[in-house]
C-alpha cells in the first residue's frame, strides 16, 4: 500500500473513532429522536437526517483539513441551521461531545503520530528520489565527456 493511501486510511480510521460512537447511539435511539409531533410541518426524521448529513460532511471536511469557514455570519448561519435540524438531539449534546472527545483522544493517541511519521517518511522519500535523479543526471553529464 502506498504511503499516501495509508495516510488517508489512518485519517479515516481516526475520524471513525470520533463518529462511530455517536452514530451508533443515534441509531439505537432513532425512535426517541423521530417521535411524531402533532401539527409539525417538517417531520423530525427528515430534519434529523438532513442535519446529520450536513454535520457529518463538516466533520469529514474538518478531519481532512479542508474546512475553512470565513466570517462569523456564515458560521452562525450554519450553526443555526444545524441546531434547528438537530433540535431533537440537543438534549444529548453533552453525551455526544463526551463521545467525540473520547474518540478524538483515541485518535490523537493512536493515529495522529503514525500519520505524522508517514507524512515525514513520504517527504523524505520524495527528497531521496529527487537527490538520486539529480545525482544520476550529474554523473551522466560528467561521464559523457570521458568515454
Amino acid at each position: 500500500m502506498k504511503i499516501k493511501a495509508k495516510i488517508k486510511a489512518l485519517e479515516l480510521l481516526g475520524l471513525s473513532f470520533t463518529t462511530a460512537p455517536i452514530i451508533t447511539y443515534l441509531i439505537v435511539n432513532w425512535d426517541k429522536y423521530t417521535a411524531v409531533v402533532p401539527d409539525q410541518v417538517v417531520p423530525e426524521s427528515i430534519k434529523l437526517s438532513a442535519g446529520m448529513v450536513v454535520g457529518l460532511s463538516f466533520a469529514v471536511l474538518a478531519a481532512v483539513g479542508k474546512l475553512k469557514v470565513q466570517g462569523g455570519w456564515l458560521f452562525l448561519g450554519v450553526m443555526f441551521g444545524l441546531s434547528w435540524a438537530l433540535k431533537s438531539v440537543i438534549n444529548d449534546i453533552v453525551l455526544f461531545t463526551g463521545m467525540a472527545f473520547a474518540g478524538s483522544t483515541l485518535d490523537y493517541i493512536f493515529i495522529k503520530g503514525k500519520v505524522a511519521d508517514l507524512k515525514e517518511t513520504r517527504i523524505m522519500e520524495k527528497q531521496a528520489d529527487i537527490s538520486a535523479t539529480k545525482m544520476a543526471e550529474a554523473l551522466a553529464k560528467q561521464m559523457a565527456g570521458r568515454v
